[in-house]
């Protein structure tokens, strides 16, 4: 049976995949926290039409003869290098500048690790404090794990230093400091959140940088390789305002 037609067939269908892959991208752009998606392909089994042997002479063949059969897409993965920090009206976006996750909790208490801080204020059901929350209602933790809240009609006046300290301006026009401070976590090690001590917060929203995701897909449009172009990475600051690929 001639298999070139379905070896064919599957290289693209598996292009078509990693066409919808960078198509995906592109339609997030504007997502903030979220992460760019690479696709890696791999190469479906071979059949073997002559093992290694001896001729009819008994001369020895170095080599095999094997015919592959196509492509297949081995894995999916998140990028999660440094995307473009962007200006943002809210202030209370947040951007992490480096390595880390910001937590959220549902209603439920459960924990969630996300990159997107594009975070307002909502009023408790008390209506005396506000809650810092994203914009699914999670309320956002400090480094104690406790929501992070300010009373109420201050959120106005309410600010995040580079290092996650909140505070806000009295009606006297005094600093006050809230004792609480954005918690940023690297990793969860044996069932323990290791803090991310050293990173640091921006202002703006943290996004795709637009023509690097474009480039790879028109690179795979027209057949060539998807090249990752890796964002620049930094350590060591928080900044307002700004956001990244969830």
């Amino acid at each position: 049976m001639n298999i070139s037609f379905y070896t064919g067939a599957a290289g693209m269908i598996t292009q078509q995949e990693g066409m919808n892959i960078y198509s995906h991208n592109i339609a997030n752009v504007n997502t903030v926290g979220y992460k760019e998606q690479t696709v890696q392909f791999k190469t479906l089994l071979y059949q073997t039409l002559q093992a290694e042997t001896t001729t009819a002479n008994g001369e020895e063949k170095p080599t095999s003869a094997q015919v592959g059969l196509g492509t297949r897409v081995a894995s999916i993965n998140a990028s999660f290098t440094q995307g473009a920090q962007l200006e943002s009206d809210n202030p209370m976006a947040l951007c992490i500048n480096g390595d880390g996750f910001f937590a959220v909790a549902n209603q439920s208490g459960e924990t969630y690790y996300t990159r997107a801080g594009d975070f307002s204020w909502v009023t408790s059901t008390d209506a005396n404090t506000l809650l810092l929350c994203d914009p699914n209602g999670n309320t956002v933790l400090d480094t104690t794990g406790k929501a992070i809240t300010v009373p109420a009609g201050y959120g106005e006046t309410t600010s995040v230093s580079k290092d996650g300290i909140i505070s806000y301006r009295d009606g006297t026009g005094n600093i006050i400091e809230t004792g609480q401070q954005v918690g940023l976590f690297l990793a969860e090690i044996d069932g323990r959140v290791v803090s991310s001590a050293s990173v640091t917060l921006a202002e703006g929203v943290d996004r795709l940088r637009f023509g690097d995701v474009l480039e790879r897909f028109l690179r795979v449009l027209t057949g060539g390789a998807a090249g990752e172009t890796g964002g620049e990475e930094h350590r060591g600051n928080r900044r307002r305002g700004a956001q990244k690929v969830q």
